[in-house]
Parts: structure tokens; sequence; C-alpha cells
């Protein structure tokens, strides 16, 4: 119980999320095998997905776009709190500023990059950054249990 200033009342605070999971995906200690692995596999599943997706539609950007944003949405239907959306729109803009400095310095190209860089990039970077953030939570999680 941690008091209000200037008041006697006082108020608990606590972690927000499900049972059992704490703030960033990854699972609270005392949970079963079952707990601990379901999220680790579930961010797997999205990022094979996503990687399966640039593999098999690089030379085709709007398709490429188009399910990058298909995978944002349902991103944003499984993993929808405020810091899974900052940390979606802040990989977004920040990994392509990184590979456009590396572009224009020759370390690499991309078939089609109108503005610099392709279109769907920084939807992958987003996809990407929240799917391994909670990952790493999730792998955390199960190591401290």
């Amino acid at each position: 119980m941690v008091p209000l200033l200037g008041t006697r009342r006082t108020r608990t605070l606590h972690r927000r999320g499900p049972p059992g999971v704490d703030t960033l995906g990854g699972v609270a200690q005392g949970m079963s095998l079952r707990h601990h692995l379901l999220p680790i596999l579930q961010a797997l599943a999205i990022f094979a997905a996503v990687v399966a997706l640039a593999a098999s539609f690089w030379r085709h950007p709007e398709e490429l776009a188009g399910g990058f944003a298909l995978a944002s949405g349902l991103l944003f239907v499984l993993w929808h709190r405020l810091d899974d959306v900052v940390y979606y729109c802040v990989s977004a803009v920040v990994g392509p500023l990184g590979e456009l400095v590396a572009i224009h310095a020759g370390a690499w190209s991309y078939a089609d990059h109108g503005l610099g860089v392709p279109v769907w990039l920084p939807l992958a970077w987003g996809v990407c950054g929240v799917t391994l953030r909670r990952l790493s939570a999730a792998t955390v999680g199960w190591a401290r249990s």
C-alpha cells in the first residue's frame, strides 16, 4: 500500500495484465511449462510467418506491403497495449532511418525504394520489433521461473 500525499487513504499499486503474465508478456513465476512456452511459441510463429512473407514476396513490393499491413493488424489484435503500439511506432521509424544511412553509404540496396527505403520496410521493422520484444520478455519470464 502506498499512501496518497496529503490524505490518509491508501491505494494498492499493481501491475496490469492478465493473471500470471507480467507487463511485457512474460510468464509470471509459478506457472506451468505450457504457460511458459505458449508466449514463446506464439512469438516465434509470428516471426517465422513474417520472414516467410518477406522471402516469398520481396519481388512484389505492393503485395509485401499489404502482407505486412495485414500482419501489423493481426499483431495488434494479439498485443494491443500502449507500450506495444509505442514500440511498434519507434521501431517503424528508427529502424528504417538506420537502414537509410546504410543504403546511402552503399552497404546494401533494395529493388524498389521510391522514398529511399521500400514502403513495406517500416511495417516490417514495426512487426519484427514488437515480436522480438515479446519473445525476449517471454524468454526472460521462463528463465526466471
